[in-house]
């Protein structure tokens, strides 16, 4: 707004500027002390600016199924093969980490122009864990964007998601070694397999895996991990045997070489 009678209200050295304003509101003021005016404000409010994070203007959305799904989250190894499922990522870069989804995260890494360890954490899910995510931390999101203040609360989970992985990992790593360790002799399974098959001509897996299980076998054993310990150690295995009425993957009496048969205990 401009009335071409406003003289400036400026003043320099105790002397009244005499030039016609060109704005009047907040103040009447010529284009010489605009200039001035801006020149020494302009630097102050963006050096506060950018003392203290920007706060997102929208509310922290924390309803119980939003807390749910972030705290339910488990975090996966880095995959960069150039293609995988759905995979939520926290991109740190400075103060400031993103949290968006992808399926490619090499590509993803290349677009930002980032190094693979600026990425701090990988969680399984999609968008919908997206927007859980964003939800949860909304207080912190640089508005307009995908960028999040990097503050503590947001480092805890962080690390809270890393060791979990950590110990799931461990458990992991314990069951598969024990797997190994029991199923790696060929006699004792062998021998399992004729104790179990009995006067019968055939013996299903599923049964199988029963017998072992009473016997003190781990709980986490599937028919898979029977049907990968008989191939390792070459027991023929068949898909369709008939014991009774059910019929289903197992061993048969004949595929297993009579020298190799021992009596049950």
């Amino acid at each position: 707004m401009t009335d071409p009678t406003s003289p400036c209200v400026g003043v320099e050295e105790g002397i009244a500027c005499v030039a016609t304003a060109t704005i009047t509101e907040p103040a009447p003021l010529c284009p010489r002390h605009q200039m001035q005016v801006a020149a020494a404000i302009v630097p102050a409010l963006l050096a506060s600016a950018l003392e203290k994070p920007r706060v997102a203007e929208r509310p922290e959305v924390r309803d119980a199924a939003t807390v749910r799904v972030v705290l339910t989250a488990q975090a996966t190894d880095l995959d960069l093969s150039g293609g995988h499922d759905d995979r939520v990522y926290f991109i740190r870069n400075g103060d400031r980490v993103k949290i968006g989804y992808t399926a490619n995260l090499r590509n993803r890494l290349s677009s930002f122009g980032l190094r693979v360890d600026a990425v701090t954490l990988l969680l399984t899910g999609g968008k919908r864990l997206e927007r859980a995510l964003h939800r949860y931390f909304a207080q912190y999101r640089i508005p307009d964007t995908e960028w999040f203040h990097y503050v503590p609360e947001i480092d805890s989970y962080i690390t809270s998601r890393l060791e979990r992985l950590a110990q799931v990992q461990s458990v992991t790593s314990a069951v598969a070694s024990d797997t190994v360790r029991i199923t790696a002799s060929r006699d004792a399974l062998l021998a399992a397999l004729h104790a179990h098959i009995g006067d019968r001509q055939a013996a299903l897996l599923s049964d199988v895996l029963r017998a072992l299980r009473s016997k003190g076998a781990p709980p986490h054993w599937t028919v898979k991990t029977l049907r990968r310990a008989c191939e390792a150690h070459e027991i023929p295995i068949r898909m369709k045997v008939r014991v009774g009425d059910r019929v289903s993957i197992g061993v048969h009496r004949d595929d297993i070489p009579a020298a190799q048969m021992k009596e049950g205990p």
